[in-house]
């Protein structure tokens, strides 16, 4: 038995609200070429560790 429609069962092509996930990904050969450039252009550390402790200091 199938439960009723869930989010994320459908969306709709082209729309700006309702769209695949994968699409706000960048491709892989993008990400790598970023990633052997030098550090990433995050808003947040990279790394977790980095991310918690600056948390927990202030």
């Amino acid at each position: 038995m199938r439960l009723p429609w869930r989010a994320g069962d459908v969306w709709v092509r082209g729309s700006r609200r309702y769209r695949a996930f994968d699409d706000d990904l960048l491709p892989r050969p993008t990400f790598e070429a970023l990633k052997a450039a030098g550090p990433l252009p995050l808003a947040v550390p990279a790394k977790f560790e980095d991310y918690l402790a600056a948390r927990q200091s202030g």
